[in-house]
């Protein structure tokens, strides 16, 4: 059987992992605000994953304030795939999200 090979790891922070719904919002191509309820599924003091019913573009900006967990920030979609319970949206938040390990 053959191995399969890792990706390797290039993440700079370790993320947790979490569960917790959160108001998403976010800015479509022509500027227009939008807000969705989302869930966070990971986190780390640069980025989040999130659980959201739509696919968000990539590149698109991302504003998120978990107030029961004391994190949030602002940032861009870095990708974002379908997955059975929605999509799956890796954000990249270049101020941090306030996460402390």
């Amino acid at each position: 059987m053959p191995q399969t090979k890792r990706r390797k790891e290039r993440r700079r922070d370790s993320r947790s992992r979490i569960s917790q719904k959160t108001p998403i919002l976010w800015e479509d191509e022509h500027g227009r605000e939008h807000i969705l309820q989302g869930r966070l599924i990971d986190i780390s003091v640069s980025g989040a994953k999130i659980l959201v019913p739509i696919k968000l573009p990539e590149r698109a900006l991302v504003t998120f304030n978990c107030a029961a967990l004391a994190v949030g920030g602002r940032g861009t979609v870095r990708y974002c795939n379908a997955t059975k319970a929605g999509f799956e949206a890796g954000l990249e938040l270049s101020n941090g999200t306030g996460w402390r390990e």
